[in-house]
């Protein structure tokens, strides 16, 4: 699916708690998988995945050319882990495992490591697939590319092609209106963020996460 300014999130749990997994299941180890292919720069860097908050962490591409996952501490300082690419425009698999120690792997190999014994616990904030800040003027760090496939798992993982540990499975070409539906039976779907200047309502299940999103 192409992505421009185009954002999606993973909610913690819907009203009627129909997840069979929730945040707290990505509160320790756990990995981000993304298949994806940039087309261009909106901005100097590009979010695919990561978790918002003032002190946010994700997978990152950096104008001209690296790849970079980034992170804040308990202290609340900037961290990151930069790896230069031969091409930035190539279609990628990239793995990314986050515990005590943040590891990147690339179609499969692997490109480099660093220690992060405090990084900053992210276990109630959003997972966000496209942009960091959705509909933030000054810092979207939007995504425009295609993002095809994105894999969570709730542990440390080596495999991408596992189904053992799935929290959830999102296929960007398997989309209802405003969902992209979670294979993994776990229940955590990608949904539409909306910007909320023009429109704030509650409609569905989702409604626990609003009002600062629309969720349909």
């Amino acid at each position: 699916m192409k992505f421009n300014k185009t954002t999606y999130y993973i909610p913690d749990y819907t009203t009627y708690k129909t997840n069979t997994k929730s945040f707290k299941n990505l509160k320790k180890g756990y990995s981000f998988y993304v298949d994806f292919k940039l087309d261009k720069f909106i901005e100097n860097e590009a979010c695919i995945i990561g978790r918002q908050d003032e002190h946010y962490m994700g997978l990152f591409l950096q104008n001209p050319n690296a790849i970079k996952f980034c992170w804040h501490n308990e202290a609340k300082e900037y961290k990151d882990i930069f790896i230069e690419v031969d091409n930035i425009y190539d279609e990628m698999n990239v793995l990314v495992t986050i515990s005590d120690e943040i590891r990147i792997y690339k179609d499969g190999f692997f490109l480099g490591s660093k220690k992060c014994d405090d990084i900053l616990n992210y276990h109630d904030k959003n997972v966000l697939i496209g942009s960091i800040n959705p509909h933030f003027e000054q810092w979207e760090c939007a995504f425009d590319g295609i993002i095809n496939e994105v894999k969570i798992f709730d542990a440390v993982i080596t495999n991408p092609n596992s189904t053992d540990n799935l929290y959830s499975h999102l296929m960007f070409n398997d989309m209802s209106r405003f969902k992209t539906l979670d294979s993994s039976g776990n229940g955590n779907h990608g949904v539409y963020y909306e910007d909320p200047v023009y429109r704030n309502e509650k409609i569905n299940e989702y409604t626990k996460i609003g009002p600062k999103q629309k969720i349909v």
